[in-house]
């Protein structure tokens, strides 16, 4: 069956990465910033790196604000990728106060600089394993060895704990990996960089 994936295109990102990623899958992506192909998807995928203030400024400039408002309404599936999660919240402390999409209850604000024993390195770069909270559906066939790949500085602090789906240990604490909340999931991590494990988990949001 032909799956129409929609990766939002707001001039930031690894948009393309992304795509291969789903195409290594067998299933189809266009990389747009258009409306109606957006909304005309069966699924979208928000990916981004950077910083939380230049995404929601771009989303603003690439008049994709409301067009997400409208696509989450359809109560199609949304998958939002590192930025594109964070972007997902209340707020962001990061470069100052920046309102996010408010789709998701919380904030966003900068990962522990150190713990209980010692400094910690940041941004957090490298493999980390998951530690599942609830088996949504990016999460439904994927087993303890569930290595990921993260890139960030920040991290996303629900205020309902119900949303998180997984987290990893940064530290002595524990970070949000990821988040679901109806139709909207979102993934700190890479998955189009995680090897299997997280192709899986693409295929999961496709297929499922």
């Amino acid at each position: 069956m032909t799956k129409d994936i929609c990766i939002i295109d707001y001039d930031i990102g690894n948009l393309l990465s992304v795509k291969r990623s789903v195409e290594m899958l067998g299933f189809n992506a266009v990389i747009t910033k258009e409306e109606k192909k957006i909304l005309n998807s069966e699924k979208a995928i928000l990916p981004g790196v950077g910083a939380f203030r230049n995404g929601m400024n771009l989303l603003k400039k690439n008049n994709l604000i409301e067009v997400i408002y409208r696509f989450t309404e359809s109560k199609k599936p949304i998958l939002g990728i590192c930025l594109g999660m964070q972007l997902f919240f209340d707020e962001s402390s990061e470069f100052g106060y920046t309102k996010g999409l408010e789709l998701i209850r919380g904030k966003v604000k900068k990962l522990p600089i150190k713990d209980n024993e010692k400094e910690l390195k940041i941004p957090n770069v490298g493999w980390n394993e998951l530690i599942i909270k609830k088996k949504d559906r990016l999460f439904s066939n994927v087993g303890e060895k569930n290595s990921t790949y993260f890139v960030h500085s920040f991290m996303a602090v629900p205020k309902d704990n119900f949303v998180v789906t997984s987290v990893y240990r940064f530290g002595d604490q524990e970070v949000v990996a990821s988040v679901n909340l109806d139709n909207i999931f979102g993934c700190q991590f890479h998955p189009e960089k995680s090897g299997k494990v997280g192709l899986n988990i693409l295929k999961n949001f496709i297929c499922n």
